[in-house]
């Protein structure tokens, strides 16, 4: 963990309303309140990209928050090998793969209190 920024967090969802990107955005700018260094990487891509990249504007993340949309299996990995922190907050989901991909990099996971996230 030495050797990874100390403020700089994930989200690994497909940018759908199930799962709830503009909640980690919000969450992000109260974070920044406190930790102004903090930063977020998002993956994923999908039908809200237009209205994220809106609100990342309205709440002033333009400089904290990096949209990188669907990237392959290396790009995945090298962003989550620069993160310490996934947040995955669905409000519904069945195994998440992203939080076990999360895991197996050695990533803190703030997830959803779903039933599969807590098996």
């Amino acid at each position: 963990w030495a050797d990874k920024p100390a403020a700089e967090a994930v989200s690994p969802r497909n940018w759908e309303p199930n799962y709830r990107i503009d909640v980690v955005l919000r969450a992000l700018a109260q974070v920044r309140a406190v930790r102004p260094e903090a930063r977020l990487h998002l993956l994923g891509g999908g039908p809200l990209e237009a209205d994220l990249r809106a609100l990342t504007g309205q709440l002033g993340l333009q400089d904290a928050v990096r949209l990188h949309g669907r990237l392959d299996d290396a790009g995945m990995a090298a962003v989550l090998a620069r993160c310490k922190l996934s947040i995955s907050v669905p409000e519904s989901d069945a195994t998440s793969v992203s939080v076990l991909e999360s895991m197996a990099c050695g990533l803190v996971v703030i997830a959803s209190d779903l039933p599969a996230n807590r098996e």
